[in-house]
């Protein structure tokens, strides 16, 4: 888990009429070391029900391999739905063990119908901005084998260092952990 690096890719929809979305939006990412595929948004991370409504940030997490230091984007959406046309304000990803947050303004149709009738399009960065830089760990929490041993209470941690403490971090994801006997694995930071 610790070789994979976290992308937190916030996606702002515009604020106009008709800017929402019904299509699949993906996003690849395009980095000094190599690339993503194209990756499908589809569980965000604000789960806000329906995703890429006008005015709205959904938000997402892209866990993959290191790419390095971001050069550009490509973003867009499969064209599928009644309303599939999408106006796209911006993106912003931000990557903690870089210490880097990305900036993508967009500020455009991608629409079959509208402006240049494309669906994708690639975006370079317009700021990036040097962010508080963070450690990732790899937390594995092993649940007894005995009868009653397993918790649906909300389980946290606080790790303690030679240079201080983290805050409380709460250990969950989509998973049903801590049943009984069973090994759950976090990455935190």
């Amino acid at each position: 888990m610790l070789k994979n690096v976290s992308y937190h890719i916030s996606v702002k929809t515009g604020d106009i009429p008709g800017a929402s979305s019904d299509s699949k939006v993906f996003i690849k990412l395009y980095g000094e070391k190599a690339d993503t595929s194209k990756e499908p948004l589809l569980v965000s991370d604000n789960d806000l029900g329906n995703y890429f409504e006008r005015g709205r940030v959904d938000e997402f997490t892209l866990d993959t391999m290191d790419i390095g230091k971001i050069n550009r984007i490509l973003i867009g959406h499969d064209n599928v739905g009644l309303r599939s046309g999408w106006f796209l304000a911006s993106v912003q990803i931000t990557v903690p063990v870089q210490g880097r947050q990305y900036m993508f303004p967009c500020n455009r149709w991608l629409d079959k119908d509208e402006a240049d009738g494309r669906v994708e399009v690639e975006v370079y960065p317009s700021e990036i901005v040097p962010i508080e830089k963070l450690t990732n760990y790899e937390v594995s929490v092993v649940t007894g084998d005995v009868r009653a041993a397993g918790t649906n209470a909300k389980v946290f941690m606080q790790i303690y260092g030679e240079t201080g403490k983290t805050e409380l971090i709460i250990l969950e994801n989509r998973s049903n952990n801590f049943e009984r006997g069973a090994t759950d694995i976090f990455k935190v930071w």
